[in-house]
């Protein structure tokens, strides 16, 4: 088996995994390793989790909509400070995000374009089964077709870019600063999305583990149950010292493949950002 299908097997047989061990300290003073269970998440806590995050990014927009706020009071004294030209440029280079997820939309929606990626796809894992040098001339097809995508999709993000300054071009003074503002909620408010989806991803990932290291290195779970939370209230999460969250949390990580990276593994590459809408930049 090619390196490259192999990579590819790891990658979707990752989805049947139900979780790792996470050693946070190989002696807990007695010559005993501190282990525990970090449970992959099922569809249900991780719906549970976005729903968490989703609320507590709504709770934080309705604080920054007080005009008491301070943090509101703060940014409008700065925007009375700065030019309608740069509220348009904070504005466009804000949605840059939701253009690029369009502009994927516009090329992949296209007919001729649906056929060709759909045909790129399957020829790329067909020949990845088969061929190892980076140098045969259907892998340097494959570069030029891919090449090809991603000036498409580059001239489609143009495009869409071009509209929105269009757009915004139109607005007046208040427009300007009412958009920038509802940029500025989302960006202010993506901490409060992120800390409380990892608190509810903690609250149900951290596990009991009883398990003992073998002489191979392997660990022995036979005396565990996986299934006993470590914490009783997802309150619990935030009184964890922060170097054992940023532990639980990369392992978490590391055991999550969303179905789009397990579906589309060859796909031609591109350079996605990230799944949360970026906002302008902070005055």
């Amino acid at each position: 088996m090619s390196t490259n299908a192999f990579g590819r097997l790891t990658r979707v047989t990752d989805l049947f995994v139900e979780g790792a061990e996470l050693v946070l300290a190989d002696d807990d003073g007695t010559g005993t390793p501190v282990v525990v269970w970090i449970k992959k998440l099922n569809s249900f806590e991780d719906s549970e989790s976005r729903r968490d995050a989703m609320a507590a990014r709504a709770i934080r927009i309705l604080d920054l909509k007080n005009e008491d706020n301070a943090d509101r009071v703060n940014v409008l004294d700065q925007i009375d400070r700065q030019g309608d030209d740069w509220l348009r440029e904070q504005i466009v280079e804000g949605g840059a995000e939701e253009d690029y997820l369009k502009a994927v939309d516009d090329v992949e929606s296209d007919a001729d374009w649906a056929t060709r990626l759909e045909d790129l796809r399957r020829v790329q894992a067909m020949m990845a089964d088969h061929l190892d040098a980076p140098d045969d001339p259907r892998w340097r097809e494959l570069a030029d077709q891919n090449l090809a995508y991603l000036e498409a999709l580059q001239t489609a993000l143009k495009t869409r870019s071009d509209e929105r300054a269009e757009e915004v071009g139109k607005y007046t003074r208040d427009e300007l600063i009412e958009k920038f503002l509802e940029l500025w909620m989302e960006r202010q408010s993506s901490s409060d999305w992120i800390q409380a989806k990892q608190v509810t991803e903690v609250y149900y990932a951290l596990r009991d583990c009883q398990a003992t290291k073998a002489e191979d290195g392997h660990w022995d779970h036979r005396t565990c149950n996986h299934g006993r939370r470590l914490l009783e209230e997802r309150s619990m999460v935030r009184e964890l010292p922060q170097e054992m969250l940023e532990k639980v949390v990369g392992k978490i990580r590391e055991l999550t493949l969303t179905e789009r990276e397990a579906g589309n593994s060859d796909a031609p590459m591109t350079s996605s950002g990230s799944s949360e809408p970026q906002s302008a930049q902070e005055v």
